[in-house]
């Protein structure tokens, strides 16, 4: 559960700790802690009973300074955003140079590389139907050459029964996962149904 407090008019760094102690006085989920206001983001830690996640930090050097000692202390996870100061990249390549900047500044910190989280930022097919390959070819590439753990959310909305699109995204989960995730997508929808439309996989 990602929990982010930011609000105008709202002290982060006196509500971001609050807000960790009553949740995990109530459920028993991990947390991650979304800010970017470092001290905000260490008085929640602070509080925090267990392993928390700090989402997140990206490819900005100032960014990583600035959030990967508190990470460090407090032994926390980290989710690496594919984006730097210019934005989202175009292209694959681009993102995971970012990767590799992201997990190099983590490891230079002493932070291990399990628990390191990279996302490579899914984009809206339907709007950005060309950065759609971009973003798998980044996803593989990542697996396959860091590695680390991936962060990156993909959202199947099916719009449409042409068994031909459905056994495109079978594949392609099936290329990116593997054994990790063998079961077609076609068994999914048919255990799931209507649910598919707003589930992440």
């Amino acid at each position: 559960m990602t929990k982010n407090v930011g609000f105008p008019g709202v002290n982060e760094v006196v509500m971001l700790p609050r807000v960790v102690k009553k949740l995990q006085s109530a459920i028993a989920v991990p947390l991650q802690l979304d800010s970017s206001n470092p001290d905000a983001l260490e008085a929640g830690l602070r509080v925090y009973n267990g392993k928390a996640a700090v989402n997140s930090v990206n490819g900005e050097p100032e960014v990583l300074e600035r959030v990967l000692p508190i990470v460090k202390k407090y032994g926390a996870s980290v989710v690496g955003l594919t984006l730097d100061k210019n934005g989202i990249p175009k292209t694959a390549e681009e993102r995971v140079a970012i990767a590799r900047r992201i997990l190099q500044a983590a490891l230079d910190h002493g932070i291990p590389r399990e628990d390191v989280w990279i996302d490579c930022l899914t984009l809206t097919v339907s709007a950005q139907q060309e950065q759609a390959a971009e973003t798998l070819k980044a996803v593989r590439t990542i697996r396959e050459e860091l590695p680390t753990k991936d962060g990156t959310g993909f959202r199947f909305e099916p719009l449409t029964d042409d068994p031909a699109v459905r056994k495109a995204v079978d594949d392609m989960v099936y290329d990116l996962y593997g054994e990790e995730n063998p079961r077609p997508l076609a068994d999914y929808i048919a255990r799931h149904g209507q649910e598919m439309g707003g589930q992440q996989m």
